[in-house]
């Protein structure tokens, strides 16, 4: 009899592979069909289209701006009239950041009319802490430091700090409409605009100054870099 047969014969000699498998196949108590029976929990979205919604959980995600849901709570954070048309997203062609905060706070208003004190209670706007109050300030310190000096081409720009760049930056996307424009290009503009209003609007540039008034936000203060100027001539000896 040959060792094949021997094997046939004997079964029970031969290894029992299975028993050093450790991947555990068949030794789980799991079902597919225990939960045949229970249907699936549908959860319903918010619709944020409705303009009397109301955020008084807080547990909603709040949308961006210009929903009619952003727009409320942009009022309700405290943001001044200039930040809530610089990101509200309904500013029109030819209006000011002013002017259409001021109608995004009144169509806001119409609809809530809690939302009427909210500056009141949140006097610090969170985008820009005030500044463009500021503005008007501003404008005359350039005037004043320039003074009696001739300029034809002035250009503005400001030192705004790092920590209130970001934090404006951070709440700005995510409350902001797409595309809104940052803290301090818009604070320049203002200022800007009110230099229009002291006659030195026709002189601005944005290269090649001869004055740059640079506007120190923190201390609110301005300080001038005057360009040099030049002389071009020749020496030419007619006689001797």
């Amino acid at each position: 009899m040959s060792d094949k047969d021997a094997s046939k014969d004997n079964p029970d000699e031969e290894e029992d592979w299975m028993s050093y498998a450790n991947a555990g196949f068949g030794s789980t108590d799991y079902s597919l069909w225990d939960d045949e029976g229970q249907e699936a929990k549908i959860t319903e979205e918010p619709e944020w289209n409705e303009e009397n919604l109301q955020l008084d959980t807080g547990e909603e995600e709040i949308p961006a701006a210009p929903r009619p849901a952003g727009l409320k709570h942009l009022v309700r954070l405290g943001s001044c009239n200039h930040c809530l048309g610089r990101i509200g997203g309904k500013k029109r062609f030819g209006q000011s950041n002013l002017e259409s905060g001021v109608e995004i706070r009144a169509s806001v208003v119409e609809t809530d009319s809690t939302m009427a004190k909210a500056r009141e209670e949140s006097p610090l706007c969170p985008f820009c802490e005030n500044l463009f109050e500021e503005a008007p300030l501003l404008a005359e310190l350039i005037k004043e430091a320039i003074g009696e000096r001739d300029c034809s081409r002035l250009q503005l720009g400001a030192r705004i700090p790092k920590d209130q760049t970001e934090a404006e930056d951070h709440l700005r996307k995510r409350f902001g409409a797409g595309g809104s424009d940052p803290l301090k290009s818009s604070l320049v503009e203002e200022v800007a605009r009110q230099l229009k209003d002291l006659g030195y609007g026709q002189n601005l540039v944005v290269e090649k100054p001869e004055i740059l008034a640079l506007i120190d936000v923190l201390t609110l203060t301005v300080d001038l870099d005057i360009r040099s100027h030049y002389v071009y001539g020749r020496y030419r000896k007619l006689e001797r």
